[in-house]
């Protein structure tokens, strides 16, 4: 069974051409995952926190001083971007579990939100993608990932009405699910996966 992340599923969904798919899906298949080179597990980590303790939004600016130096402009680039989402919002967490998508017991996407969190009083399972810089988000592509997230296999229940979505940071624009599961793009994901599951099996 392969398992990723939904992160790493998104990245591959978003590569333009079948020989960046194949160089991403091998380049993922020969990595382990560590916490030391998870780039942007510092300010995950701190969003996180920042919601689940109540505490003031701009702590999240002291997280630069403590990331390597070569990670600051990024890292500043990002907390801006997300400090100017949220500082209107009014935002309030509450507790959520693990989810996942298990695709034809080949594959396995952890999709586990990483923000449970009421705005100005909906519930979203939020995913923050930070990559939309160097990765450009492709409308349809998100409509896949977040069709993921609603066929997800959840191990705990979300408040009524809870809606998924996809925080793309780096223009701040936020897509929503609106929980209707649509046969074309749950096509369409099926394919992304089943084209993954190949190119893992043959590289």
């Amino acid at each position: 069974m392969i398992e990723v992340s939904l992160t790493q599923f998104i990245d591959f969904t978003l590569k333009s051409s079948g020989s960046a798919k194949a160089k991403y899906v091998r380049d993922t298949k020969n990595s382990e995952y560590s916490p030391a080179i998870d780039y942007w597990k510092q300010l995950r980590d701190a969003i996180r926190k920042t919601h689940e303790k109540n505490l003031p939004l701009k702590d999240l600016f002291g997280i630069v001083d403590r990331v390597s130096e070569k990670k600051r402009s990024n890292y500043l680039r990002a907390i801006n971007q997300y400090y100017n989402f949220a500082k209107n919002k009014h935002i309030e967490w509450f507790d959520a579990g693990e989810s996942s998508w298990n695709f034809d017991d080949q594959l396995i996407v952890r999709s586990n939100p990483e923000l449970s969190v009421y705005i100005d009083g909906i519930p979203y399972l939020l995913k923050i993608y930070y990559k939309g810089k160097t990765n450009k988000v492709d409308v349809n592509k998100v409509k896949s990932s977040l069709t993921l997230m609603d066929v997800s296999q959840r191990k705990f229940v979300p408040p009524d009405g809870t809606v998924n979505a996809l925080l793309n940071l780096s223009n701040r624009r936020l897509y929503e699910s609106n929980g209707v599961i649509d046969n074309d793009l749950l096509l369409s994901l099926q394919g992304e996966a089943s084209h993954f599951v190949y190119l893992w099996n043959n590289v």
